[in-house]
């Protein structure tokens, strides 16, 4: 789980990654897997937006992004 724009260059959430392993799919929840991601990265602040407001920012996407992935997999994508 790798994610950008939280700091110079793109972080790896490898604790909530390591998490993910061995579990199935339908065991998955993508809320979780956000909320794992944003607890665990600590985003910079910079002029334009806080810490905080990043941190969210990293639970949506990620959520977002580990729903797709999901549903990518149950439609038969890559």
């Amino acid at each position: 789980v790798w994610v950008g724009a939280i700091g110079p260059t793109p972080v790896a959430a490898t604790e909530t990654a390591d998490g993910l392993s061995g579990q199935s799919l339908g065991d998955v929840s993508p809320e979780a897997v956000g909320a794992a991601a944003s607890e665990e990265l600590d985003p910079d602040p910079d002029e334009r937006v806080s810490a905080e407001y990043k941190q969210r920012l990293v639970e949506a996407t990620v959520t977002d992004a580990t729903e797709r992935a999901l549903e990518r997999v149950a439609e038969g994508g890559d």
